[in-house]
C-alpha cells in the first residue's frame, strides 16, 4: 500500500482519537505520531483544522506525500487553514471523492459525523459494485462504529 484516504470529521467528534494523537506525554503520543507517518502517503481532505491537520502533518514531516483535495468553494481560511503538502482544488464534493479515490490506495474512516459516513458509505458501495477492489477499514474507537457495523453485518 502505498497511499492511504482518511476520512473524518474535527477535533470534537474524535475527541479521543486526538487527545491519544496530540497527547505531548511520551511515549504515548510521539509513537502514535511516528505509526501515522511512518511509511504511507496521505490523501485527505484538505484542511488542517483539527484531527485531520494533526495527521496531514505528521505524515508531511515524516517525509512521505500528502494530497489535500478539496471544492474550490471551501477553500477559505477558516476552513482549510494552513495546509501541508499538495492542495487540489476542484469544482465540487463530487470530483473531490472521485478525485481522493483514485490517489488511494485503501480508506480508513475515523469517528466523524455526516460527511464521513456518506464518503465512507460511497467506497463500500463502489467496492461492491466493483468499481474499485481497495480495502476499506473503521477506526472504531469506543465503539464509535457498533450500531453501523451491527447494521451492515
Amino acid at each position: 500500500m502505498q497511499s492511504c484516504l482518511i476520512f473524518d470529521t474535527n477535533r470534537n467528534t474524535n475527541k479521543i482519537v486526538y487527545q491519544y494523537f496530540y497527547t505531548w506525554d511520551p511515549p504515548r503520543g510521539r509513537e502514535t505520531r511516528n505509526k501515522v507517518a511512518g511509511g504511507i502517503d496521505l490523501v485527505y481532505g484538505g484542511g488542517s483544522i483539527g484531527l485531520m491537520g494533526l495527521v496531514s502533518q505528521a505524515v508531511y514531516h515524516g517525509g512521505r506525500h500528502v494530497i489535500g483535495v478539496i471544492p474550490k468553494t471551501l477553500m477559505t481560511p477558516e476552513i482549510i487553514g494552513k495546509t501541508v503538502g499538495e492542495v487540489r482544488p476542484v469544482a465540487d464534493m463530487h470530483q473531490r471523492k472521485a478525485e481522493m479515490v483514485r490517489h488511494s490506495d485503501a480508506f480508513i474512516a475515523l469517528p466523524g459525523g455526516y460527511g464521513t459516513l456518506e464518503e465512507l458509505l460511497e467506497v463500500i458501495t463502489w467496492a461492491q459494485l466493483g468499481i474499485h477492489h481497495k480495502p476499506v477499514g473503521l477506526l472504531n474507537v469506543d465503539g464509535y462504529y457498533k450500531s453501523l457495523l451491527t447494521f451492515i453485518v
